[in-house]
């Protein structure tokens, strides 16, 4: 009995990875086991690779952010002084770090 929920539990997660255009393409003939697996693998890969490139640009521009607080603080000055053009707005950039 074990092993018949073990296996329907594995079919299902098969099920919803191919409902996933991003693993499988809908419409594919492929072996379902080895595709969806190869495909899912792929993803996971790009995902790691993305997280990585992210992680590093957040480095960046927290390393950026700490060498010039003086600049940031008198940007932050100098748009708080300076009047809005006629029916414009100030556009304010901030840049935040995440505690992660």
């Amino acid at each position: 009995m074990s092993e018949r929920k073990r296996r329907e539990k594995i079919n299902g997660s098969f099920v919803a990875l191919q409902s996933r255009p991003y693993v499988l393409p809908p419409g594919s003939k492929l072996d379902k086991t080895s595709s969806i697996l190869i495909r899912a693998r792929e993803y996971v890969k790009f995902l790691e690779s993305k997280l990585s490139e992210l992680d590093e640009k957040n480095r960046e521009l927290e390393a950026r952010l700490a060498s010039s607080p003086a600049v940031v603080a008198k940007n932050d000055e100098e748009e708080a002084a300076a009047p809005p053009e006629a029916g414009g707005e100030v556009k304010r950039e901030r840049l935040f770090t995440t505690g992660l």
